[in-house]
């Protein structure tokens, strides 16, 4: 599927496979929805490694800066 993506649209960077579905529920019975994503692997066969070690060193850093930055918001 990645190679394919790349080979149609070579100016995509990532692809958004798990939200989608819940958006479009969300639209349909006009639910809001806010989707904040962070790349963490690269889909390929080293991703759940590369996955588990952003996860690791990195998820919770941004999750809390994120947070901090939309309860500003509010």
């Amino acid at each position: 599927m990645k190679y394919a993506l790349i080979k149609n649209l070579p100016s995509v960077l990532c692809a958004e496979w798990k939200v989608p579905a819940v958006a479009q529920v969300c639209d349909d019975y006009g639910v809001p929805l806010t989707v904040v994503r962070v790349i963490s692997d690269t889909a390929d066969e080293k991703a759940h490694i590369t996955a588990i070690g952003f996860v690791n060193q990195h998820a919770g850093d941004y999750s809390l800066s994120i947070l901090k930055e939309y309860i500003n918001l509010i």
